[in-house]
């Protein structure tokens, strides 16, 4: 169907573009279509004109649009390149004519004759293959190298600063329980703990007082005359 399509646009679209050489008259359609999007650059004024280039430029305003109603002069080449087109064209519609109609067996031994231009030819000049597969292959590796970038590089570098977030949150935690938590708790128990002792020995009572102050006494006098008494013992037992 693209063929077909394409076979019936090159048979009729022709109409719409017959030069003047062939008609006498200009009703090509295509020759002007552009204009209206094309800047033509010959009608952009200069930004500083002189007196002579002023004149100039209207003489050549003046050419320009005498040039637009007078018809263009038909070059002969036009005709060389017509006939050349016709005789290839016609030349190709006989060779087609003999190879596949007239003699069929001639695409084969042509085929076997011109064996690399014939394959060259067939694959169409590989340019589906480069396209198709080595641009295509060249481009998923691309894709592929892209994507390991961003895989290893970019969300490497997000994932591991998310990892090291996680790892860091979870000692800091640990240090606030175990080592901040516990030194502040530890230092309400021993504050706790001593205040028993503390309470136990503030009775109001100046019997306890006494009492205390006597032991107190006692365990300095031992502690202070120990010694003293040790020696004595020692030297009782050595005789």
């Amino acid at each position: 169907m693209p063929l077909i399509v394409l076979a019936v646009g090159a048979l009729v679209v022709g109409f719409f573009g017959i030069p003047r050489a062939l008609s006498g008259a200009n009703i090509n359609v295509f020759e002007h279509w552009l204009e209206p999007v094309i800047a033509d650059m010959r009608h952009e004024a200069p930004r500083v004109l002189t007196m002579p280039a002023v004149e100039s430029r209207v003489e050549n305003i003046q050419a320009e649009a005498r040039a637009e109603h007078e018809p263009e002069p038909i070059n002969p080449n036009e005709y060389v390149l017509m006939l050349l087109s016709l005789a290839i064209a016609a030349g190709g519609i006989f060779l087609g004519r003999s190879f596949y109609v007239n003699n069929p067996e001639l695409p084969k031994q042509w085929a076997a004759r011109l064996r690399p231009l014939y394959k060259l030819s067939f694959n169409k000049w590989y340019w589906d293959w480069l396209l198709d597969v080595k641009g295509v292959e060249a481009g998923k590796a691309i894709n592929n190298g892209l994507w390991r970038v961003d895989a290893t590089v970019v969300d490497g570098g997000v994932n591991g600063s998310a990892w090291f977030t996680r790892l860091w949150s979870r000692i800091s935690g640990w240090w606030d329980k175990w080592v901040i938590d516990l030194a502040v708790n530890l230092a309400g128990w021993i504050t706790q703990g001593s205040s028993f002792l503390l309470r136990a020995v503030q009775t109001g009572l100046w019997q306890n007082y006494a009492l205390l102050f006597a032991l107190g006494l006692f365990l300095i006098l031992i502690y202070y005359v120990y010694p003293a008494v040790m020696y004595t013992i020692r030297s009782f037992t050595q005789r």
